[in-house]
């Protein structure tokens, strides 16, 4: 191939190129394609955010708060309830550990594919009052072995957002707060995307941005199930604010209704 060929080859490639990143076939196969100069490419990554949190369960056990509020840890995430009937048993006492400390602090519930999501939401409400909460509720939406499985049919993916969108509903009505969705990348892609648009907390362990999302799609970023923090005797997962410490209190925190 002589020089002349070369350049109008590598021109055409380039066209070629450029009009596949933009063609609706591309974007249906593969999703959202996003460039490292896109301006809606968030730029909050693990080394720069400027606000870092915890999500607890009873698996942390006994939480000495004090020390947790005083080494930069902005907010907090506790598990509160699962399905129609569990609770947490260290619900109370991570409430109470939060408050006492000025902590920002909300509850979460593990949503259970097939189980009643009003039953499901009155768990959760019986278990988390409004004055115990200064963050809006979360509904952890994930996959289980026996979910996996049943999602593979049509039919259970319509049965899903069904129960999903009702407990939204209770919950959003109840709390007057639009509910957070923590999820990752593989369920956010087959069930969330296109049905809901709830802010999201995405789980993402691997990345050091999360490069597959619109900035203004994800408020939390879970990237740690094994950080150690003063105050808690086993690891603790860590998150990450998506912008500025203002923002959150001004979005967040501000917002609170009793």
């Amino acid at each position: 191939m002589n020089k002349n060929h070369f350049i109008i080859c590598a021109f055409f490639c380039t066209a070629l190129i450029s009009i596949a990143m933009t063609s609706p076939e591309v974007h249906a196969i593969f999703g959202e394609l996003s460039l490292s100069n896109s301006p809606t490419r968030s730029t909050v990554t693990r080394v720069n955010a400027q606000l870092r949190g915890i999500d607890v369960s009873h698996h942390q056990g006994a939480i000495n708060w004090k020390k947790v509020s005083d080494n930069n840890i902005g907010f907090c995430f506790i598990k509160a309830t699962e399905g129609r009937t569990f609770a947490d048993k260290r619900l109370a006492q991570n409430l109470e550990g939060c408050e006492k400390n000025d902590l920002p602090r909300g509850a979460y519930h593990y949503y259970i594919f097939g189980s009643d999501p009003g039953l499901q939401a009155r768990n959760f409400i019986a278990k988390v009052p409004k004055n115990a909460v200064n963050l809006p509720p979360v509904i952890d939406l994930e996959y289980d072995r026996r979910f996996n499985h049943a999602l593979r049919y049509s039919h259970n993916k319509k049965r899903f957002i069904q129960e999903v969108r009702e407990l939204e509903r209770i919950l959003r009505n109840h709390y007057g707060r639009e509910p957070i969705f923590y999820t990752n990348a593989r369920f956010y892609q087959a069930l969330i995307k296109g049905n809901f648009k709830n802010p999201i907390w995405m789980c993402d362990l691997k990345s050091d941005e999360l490069h597959y999302l619109d900035s203004s799609k994800w408020h939390f970023w879970q990237y740690s199930h094994t950080s150690r923090i003063p105050g808690i005797s086993v690891e603790v997962d860590m998150n990450l604010y998506n912008g500025t410490k203002e923002d959150f209190e001004n979005k967040l925190i501000s917002q609170r209704r009793s």
